[in-house]
């Protein structure tokens, strides 16, 4: 996929879904950048994270020790092989029990927005090594951004139905 068309499938998909379509934009995107086996973006909120996953397995891929260097730093973290993992002995763990040997973990940075990653895992070594970090890096700035307006439009959207559903209650008294 053309970088234009990937970053403008990400910006069309930005809507008041509670940022679903950008995820789903952003996996589109992600399968051919740097094709992975398990991936998640994980978006840290006051509460801790909120996660999205791009395959069926719904259990975390990165450890609190990883996001949290993640949410630190503004510095991609690719792990070629399991012994590379050591620094972040939650993420390790996962990471073996689920049998992956390759990780690229991504900062998620919008300005002012939400920080996180977008981690990607393989089941074999040195999975990442021919990948274009500065594409994929453009991508996830990108799906930060939308993520960020999508999050936004859907709280006002529940702010307009609540406003609405309480201007309804107010007419009904005014008119008994």
């Amino acid at each position: 996929m053309d970088p234009t068309d990937t970053l403008l499938a990400l910006a069309a998909a930005t809507t008041w879904d509670g940022g679903d379509g950008v995820v789903s934009a952003l996996k589109a995107a992600l399968v051919t950048l740097a094709p992975f086996d398990a991936g998640e973006l994980a978006l840290s909120m006051p509460t801790g994270y909120r996660r999205w996953t791009f395959t069926e397995d719904e259990s975390p891929l990165a450890g609190d020790d990883l996001l949290f260097t993640m949410c630190r730093r503004d510095t991609t973290v690719r792990i070629d092989e399991p012994s590379g993992a050591a620094a972040y002995p939650e993420t390790s763990a996962r990471l073996r029990r689920r049998g992956f040997m390759s990780l690229l973990a991504v900062p998620l940075h919008a300005a002012g927005g939400p920080d996180g990653a977008v981690v990607l895992a393989r089941r074999y070594g040195w999975a990442y090594a021919g990948t274009s970090i500065r594409t994929v890096n453009v991508c996830v700035a990108m799906a930060g951004l939308c993520l960020e307006r999508a999050l936004a439009l859907s709280a006002l959207r529940r702010e307009l139905e609540a406003a609405g559903h309480r201007l309804r209650e107010l007419e009904g008294r005014y008119r008994s």
